[in-house]
């Protein structure tokens, strides 16, 4: 018998009103093994990192941009910190501590719950690009996904700030690794507490990476990217199985793995 599955509605604010945190939502997967939770944890990683290129989901991050404001700010901020290096001015000038104040103030003002709304919708569009009688249905029902994205957006513009672009966003092991402003901190202390915390979630990353056998990792990479290309982009399935000199039955057999991994997670939209 298979873990209980709790289905949420499909409004963040319901979520919190029935007890659940974004952050549980986003981390718990249940009573999966601690082999399971890194298969699960890579494979995300793996197909979030192809999912953040789809059309779509540019659009929607870009979208968000302009709604929040935080492009804006972002980009005025960016400027400005280029135009005091190339400069060489020995401090930091009013007008930097300005904009940078006014960053903070518009990231710690953005109410995630709308944002994770969009991405629900958003998410819950896509059907099954192969006929028959799940054809209607949606295909990407993880709550965890949503709230992925969202946190993709944060990091993303955090990076136009000057932020190094190579630490890219990975999702949190735990709960408590997600990353949360602090009352009244200033930006470079967020700044630097921000680094600190990519500097620990990379190390986390590769420490999980090494504890999956070596060619476990590179078929659960292989295969979750087969499922972003068949499940989310349309590619026939027979034409990875010509391409992987394969049968169907074995790719779908390879697509259900990674659904099950997803399906790790209690919470559902469904």
């Amino acid at each position: 018998m298979g873990p209980v599955k709790v289905s949420l509605p499909r409004d963040c604010a319901g979520w919190v009103a029935a007890g659940h945190t974004i952050e549980s939502i986003q981390c718990d997967l249940g009573t999966a093994t601690t082999a399971d939770v890194r298969r699960h944890m890579l494979a995300r990683l793996t197909f979030l990192e192809s999912f953040l290129d789809h059309p779509g989901v540019r659009r929607l991050l870009a979208m968000w941009g302009k709604r929040t404001g935080l492009t804006e700010v972002a980009d005025a901020l960016r400027q400005q910190v280029a135009k005091e290096v190339q400069s060489a001015h020995p401090t930091v000038s009013l007008q930097t501590r300005r904009l940078a104040e006014s960053f903070k103030s518009h990231y710690d003002a953005t109410d995630p719950v709308p944002l994770v709304n969009d991405a629900i919708a958003f998410i819950l569009s896509f059907g099954s690009p192969r006929r028959g009688p799940r054809a209607d249905e949606p295909v990407l029902v993880w709550p965890w996904l949503a709230v992925d994205l969202v946190a993709s957006f944060q990091e993303r513009v955090l990076a136009m700030t000057g932020r190094p672009a190579e630490n890219q966003f990975r999702p949190p092991l735990a709960p408590e690794a997600s990353f949360k402003t602090e009352p009244n901190e200033s930006y470079p202390a967020m700044m630097y507490r921000l680094s600190r915390f990519y500097d620990e979630q990379m190390y986390g990353y590769h420490k999980l990476r090494g504890k999956i056998p070596a060619k476990t990792a590179a078929d659960i990479i292989k295969h979750a990217r087969w499922f972003y290309r068949i499940e989310v982009w349309g590619e026939p399935l027979i034409g990875i199985a010509q391409e992987e000199g394969r049968n169907m039955q074995v790719v779908q057999r390879r697509l259900d793995t990674i659904r099950r991994l997803f399906d790790l997670s209690p919470y559902s939209l469904r």
